[in-house]
């Protein structure tokens, strides 16, 4: 029995057309990324986001003229048709409230007494919380049709089981 050669095998003409546009190696080939189908086309590189200042002073005029107007209470729509007018952007509201609370805790400043006070308020609540959560899951064992146990001895228990792999964390 002979073997057939390739030019003996019958191949429809785009099979052909194919195989001649193969590379003849891998190093001939550059990776090509799968594009979306029926996807639009894009209408050039996206600009670049606005860098966001440090305080109000050093603020565009843009972004003074959105924190006046957002302290005179105008809607957002508003807002947004002056933004686009002075820049020449077509920028949606939401990125305009987006950026507004950017913003505005970029512009909070906070004393030594305020960095204090954040740290031990948020110890003192963490406490609470942690004491409040072992009481309810108590509760909730109870309620389950369990047997009622001290917050503490849950907590224990919890840790070994932990310590043991059997807790789901």
């Amino acid at each position: 029995m002979a073997i057939k050669l390739e030019e003996d095998i019958a191949t429809p003409s785009s099979a052909k057309r194919f195989f001649d546009d193969l590379p003849e190696s891998k190093e001939d080939v550059s990776p090509s990324k799968k594009g979306k189908k029926n996807a639009s086309p894009t209408k050039g590189t996206p600009k670049k986001a606005r860098a966001l200042p440090a305080s109000l002073a050093e603020a565009s005029d843009e972004d003074r003229m959105m924190f006046a107007m957002r302290e005179q209470n105008q809607p957002w729509n508003v807002i947004q048709d002056q933004w686009n007018k002075l820049t020449g952007d077509d920028v949606a509201a939401a990125v305009l409230r987006a950026r507004y609370s950017r913003l505005k805790a970029a512009f909070q400043s906070f004393s030594e007494q305020d960095d204090m006070l954040l740290l031990q308020v948020t110890a003192d609540i963490e406490q609470k919380f942690e004491t409040e959560k072992w009481a309810q899951i108590s509760d909730g064992i109870v309620s389950a049709g369990g047997a009622r146990f001290t917050s503490t001895a849950l907590h224990k228990r919890f840790k070994d089981l932990t310590k043991e792999g059997k807790a789901m964390a």
